[in-house]
């Protein structure tokens, strides 16, 4: 009998270094458009300086993203399942608020970390913070919140029923109070000139937040 999979292989191993080549290659532009938007700003920022950073032709590139708002989308998308995968990850302590100060600080940690392109990502998604939106992306942060809520629920459910916090407000008013503070605080922090320290501000947001919602 014939074995055609057998003459199907060496097609098989072409199309498969032909997708690792393509994945390379699209990480790379990831790559030098983050640099070009953190150095340039997204406004300012052209395709041929991504192209260049990339060490590609436009053409090249636009075989990849049909224009920039395309580029920033997936550069986007790519630090997003980054930071949820970073969230989702294992806890290394027990208990609810000491996960729940874990996760916090998880957050702050990775937003102070990628603070620059994390400011790009606000104003293209919240205008108060740029007066001029320009032909930024249209992406709407709605989901993202509605994830991390569903994770403060969880914990502070936790919380509630382990006697820890306090079960005469609703957990989904908790939630919503302790994500405002969280929220207000990474706008003062990428709008102010300073930028202490996220991260431990946040212990201190968090310690607050706990003297209030524990159960006495």
């Amino acid at each position: 009998m014939s074995k055609p999979h057998l003459k199907s292989r060496p097609q098989a191993l072409r199309q498969a270094l032909q997708e690792q080549t393509r994945a390379a290659y699209r990480e790379a532009i990831l790559d030098a458009a983050e640099r070009v938007f953190l150095s340039d700003g997204f406004q300012s920022a052209k395709m041929v300086d991504v192209a260049e950073g990339t060490g590609v032709s436009v053409g090249t590139l636009y075989n990849y993203f049909d224009s920039k708002d395309a580029v920033f989308q997936a550069l986007v998308d790519r630090h997003r399942t980054r930071y949820f995968d970073m969230l989702c990850a294992p806890f290394l302590s027990d208990g609810a608020t000491s996960q729940l100060r874990e996760l916090i600080g998880r957050t702050l940690s990775f937003i102070e970390t990628n603070g620059a392109l994390f400011a790009i990502y606000l104003r293209s998604t919240t205008p108060i913070l740029d007066g001029s939106m320009g032909s930024t992306p249209a992406i709407n942060p709605a989901e993202d919140n509605e994830r991390y809520m569903a994770i403060l629920a969880k914990l502070l459910e936790g919380g509630v029923s382990d006697g820890i916090i306090r079960k005469d407000i609703p957990v989904d008013e908790l939630v919503w109070t302790l994500h405002s503070l969280i929220h207000a605080a990474v706008l003062e922090w990428v709008g102010s000139s300073e930028r202490k320290s996220l991260v431990a501000r946040g212990q201190f947001l968090v310690q607050l937040f706990l003297e209030g919602a524990s159960q006495k």
